[in-house]
């Protein structure tokens, strides 16, 4: 791939996996990438050493190894924030009003802003995913592979990319009218899923390791997909059934945890939950499989 995205200066703002995913994939294509880090937040998850979680350390290491990495108080040191927002052409960040109010008071370029929903709490991954309709198609058969073309969504993104900076780099070129380039399918899928592999799988947190991100049957065939990875959204979901666990347990992988969460569901029905959690946000996505 040709680096049609060199001299162009990124600004990523943010943790986790999407935001630094969509900068790291802007590298692929050239980009120069700065992540600051807001120490008044803490670490990025992903950094945390928690045991068990080992394999989101691999994920930071491989999407944020080709960043300008700093580590800044974004209330000691605004006036650097401030120069770095300045001095970017593209900025992604998480939907804080207050940073927003900053980064559109001093931006001069494009601003992406990211946030989980406009009318549900926090979530995670698994919660976006059950309410799509193709998640159902997980429970059809788990031998067989993967529903959604993962490599072809990968192959998609950085096409549209590639498209997103040969125009970038046509204006940026008086002296051409035209420009091309090739993006192959075996390529895109090592690029971009090969930022995701860890050498601490294949049992991961994202996949059932733990019963903090869980699927659970309950009694009248639905499914219940709790994410309360954090302590106090697993406070809040503990509190609301009536479960004696610390915050360490969410994180248990003996299997006891989950199996007494698994047999309080099967006793549950969808309407049942639905009236315990009414106006309670902690990550915990009901599906109705009909």
């Amino acid at each position: 791939m040709q680096p049609f995205l060199q001299g162009l200066k990124v600004l990523d703002l943010s943790i986790r996996l999407p935001g630094p995913l969509a900068t790291y994939s802007l590298n692929l294509s050239g980009a120069e990438v700065t992540k600051i880090e807001n120490t008044d937040w803490g670490k990025d998850p992903f950094r945390e050493e928690v045991p068990g979680l080992e394999n989101f350390n691999d994920w930071y290491q491989n999407l944020n190894s080709c960043k300008k990495i700093v580590e800044i108080s974004f209330k000691e040191n605004q006036e650097e924030l401030i120069k770095e927002i300045s001095n970017s052409d593209i900025i992604i960040a998480p939907h804080s009003k207050r940073l927003k109010a900053i980064i559109e008071k001093y931006s001069q370029g494009v601003c992406i802003f990211l946030d989980s929903s406009k009318t549900l709490g926090g979530m995670h991954d698994l919660n976006a995913l059950a309410l799509t309709e193709t998640f159902k198609s997980h429970f059809i058969d788990t031998l067989s592979p993967p529903y959604l073309p993962f490599a072809g969504i990968a192959f998609a993104q950085l096409v549209s990319q590639q498209a997103l900076a040969g125009v970038i780099a046509l204006d940026r070129d008086d002296s051409k009218t035209q420009i091309s380039d090739i993006v192959y399918l075996d390529e895109s899928a090592q690029l971009i899923l090969d930022s995701l592999s860890s050498s601490h799988g294949p049992r991961v947190l994202n996949n059932g390791a733990f019963p903090c991100y869980q699927i659970y049957p309950l009694k009248d065939g639905g499914h219940a997909c709790l994410a309360a990875v954090e302590e106090h959204y697993w406070a809040e979901f503990c509190e609301v059934f009536q479960l004696e666990f610390s915050s360490k347990d969410r994180m248990d992988a003996s299997g006891k945890v989950e199996k007494v969460i698994r047999k309080l569901f099967t006793n549950l029905s969808t309407s049942e939950i639905k009236e315990k959690i009414d106006n309670r946000r902690f990550c915990l996505t009901l599906i109705d499989i009909e």
